[in-house]
């Protein structure tokens, strides 16, 4: 493990990070009400990933975790969605237009499909804000104009089953395997004040997308002193007065 393995964690770490008044239980950290309480008109996505960043805050997680939360949030609602859509083809225009009640259906279908999404990824990463989470959905639920809506009931069981998926696939995706190598010394070599150090394991995370951690990974550096590693730090120099 060398200089460039630190630099590939605090890529990929990075990486992770950008893929970004209700009573609280009594054991639960606390969270802003404006997070919880429902907003007028806005996309269903915001106030999930609001909550989100609430629930992170609010349990002091790092930037490895609050990553790990963010992308999983992002990708059970997308997966979510994309799986309602394919059952209810149809008009995707909002509602409350005269005579849309297709684009009505559509729009309901897709909040509940965020929705149930949501709080099966968040009560998983937050079990002791579950009633919290859970209250954030019956909000959403009864948000719109008159009785809660069908197609909101039935997209949130097509989210709750992607979210159920996104579970499994956190539960083996490797982010908690303990670290257990050990450090390289001598010339060359970055030594962490501290060990474990940060981020070790992520590069062997399972993606959402690619094959691998190493898909694009690319060759390492030189041997540091070796005759390619002078030739290139002479081009450097040469380059660079």
């Amino acid at each position: 493990m060398s200089t460039r393995f630190y630099l590939r964690t605090a890529s990929l770490a990075l990486a992770a990070t950008v893929f970004a008044g209700c009573e609280q239980d009594a054991t639960s950290p606390s969270i802003p009400s404006a997070s919880v309480a429902v907003v007028a008109g806005a996309p269903a996505m915001l106030e999930w990933q609001e909550l989100a960043r609430s629930l992170v805050g609010a349990h002091r997680n790092n930037a490895l975790a609050a990553g790990r939360v963010y992308a999983a949030l992002s990708v059970a609602q997308h997966r979510a969605i994309g799986k309602m859509d394919a059952q209810l083809p149809g008009d995707s225009g909002q509602p409350g237009a005269e005579g849309n009640e297709g684009g009505r259906s559509q729009y309901e279908a897709r909040r509940g499909a965020v929705a149930g999404a949501s709080l099966r990824v968040l009560t998983f990463f937050f079990p002791d804000s579950a009633r919290a989470i859970e209250r954030t959905m019956v909000g959403q639920a009864n948000a719109g104009p008159g009785r809660r809506h069908p197609q909101f009931t039935r997209g949130v069981g097509i989210g709750r089953a992607e979210g159920d998926a996104m579970v499994a696939h956190l539960q083996t995706d490797g982010f908690t395997t303990p670290w257990t190598g050990t450090v390289p010394t001598g010339p060359g070599y970055w030594i962490p004040s501290a060990l474990p150090p940060g981020g070790a394991m992520l590069g062997g995370v399972t993606p959402y997308f690619l094959t691998s951690g190493a898909q694009f990974r690319p060759a390492p550096p030189p041997a540091l002193g070796s005759a390619a590693f002078a030739t290139d730090l002479n081009e450097v120099l040469t380059r660079t007065q």
